[in-house]
């Protein structure tokens, strides 16, 4: 079977080691996707949801929603921005293992999935772009070596986000960044943490990552904070249970909620804040950034 990739963003971020998992709390906003006066939000659900049980909001309107359902591969398209560390930092027996999950990664995707695959060392590179058979995927993650160095994580995430603002005009659909890493940057003159933290949270790009656990403690916590913050969740792996981790972050990104809205026009504002309500508890969750897309109007009022 034939699978579209879109591939510029090859930056797994490896969590293996410890069978640790940073997830999500119980009913989190993953990202939003707005194309006013629909808007759209992807959230974190460990209960089942339907449109009684949730009120949207956009600033303070409160929207119509319109529907509520599970989250389904086979008719909610997902484009998978892939990014993979290719940097010294990686030993061998981790590399190795991070592609096998690259490799298992592939037979995960739905029909309608897209990926873009970026690699990261001490350049970020293009690994494919376009459509793609398995053998052909197989070949590229099979020529992949871990010997760049500095290590562009942060400026490789940043690429990410932007190249889903050029697209975003495309289609309306769910857009993730999964990264297999070590979590250390060591670039100088590149993106930082925190603006790759602002471009990600203004592009409504979530971050799902496999961190090996050969990082230290100093990078676990550092970069768990930053996918948490996101929307997204991180998995720690070592070179033995990879496989296993990344079916637990797999899953857990598959399991998931839609939540589909329209407010009364589509003027849109500087600073965006989209709330959901839960009914039953009372408990609300909110999403505030700055759009990086808009179309234009182009009907007279």
């Amino acid at each position: 079977m034939v699978k579209k990739l879109v591939t510029f963003v090859l930056s797994l971020i490896l969590v293996v080691g410890l069978a640790q998992t940073f997830t999500a709390n119980a009913a989190d906003i993953e990202q939003i996707s707005l194309y006013l006066p629909k808007v759209t939000a992807y959230l974190h659900s460990d209960t089942s949801l339907s449109v009684g049980d949730v009120e949207l909001y956009l600033n303070d309107e409160k929207l119509v929603v319109d529907n509520v359902e599970k989250f389904n591969p086979e008719y909610h398209k997902t484009i998978y921005y892939l990014l993979v560390d290719t940097s010294l930092s990686i030993d061998d027996n981790t590399f190795g293992a991070m592609k096998e999950v690259l490799l298992s990664f592939y037979d995960k995707l739905a029909e309608m999935d897209e990926i873009v695959i970026l690699s990261f060392g001490g350049e970020i590179k293009v690994q494919l772009n376009g459509h793609i058979n398995r053998n052909d995927y197989v070949s590229i993650i099979k020529s992949l070596r871990n010997n760049g160095k500095p290590t562009l994580l942060f400026q490789a995430l940043q690429d990410a986000a932007e190249m889903t603002v050029k697209s975003a005009n495309k289609e309306d659909c769910r857009k993730i960044a999964f990264v297999i890493t070590d979590g250390k940057n060591s670039a100088i003159d590149q993106a930082t943490i925190n603006e790759a933290k602002n471009i990600l949270s203004n592009s409504q790009l979530p971050v799902y990552a496999l961190l090996a656990n050969t990082a230290g403690q100093e990078y676990i916590q550092t970069f768990g904070e930053f996918v948490r913050a996101t929307g997204g969740e991180i998995v720690l792996f070592n070179s033995s249970d990879a496989i296993n981790q990344f079916n637990t972050i797999f899953n857990s990104l598959q399991n998931s909620w839609i939540i589909t809205g329209h407010g009364k026009n589509n003027r849109i504002e500087s600073n965006i804040k989209i709330s959901v309500k839960f009914i039953q508890t009372g408990m609300t969750d909110e999403v505030i950034f700055t759009p990086m897309f808009w179309v234009e109007d182009t009907v007279a009022p």
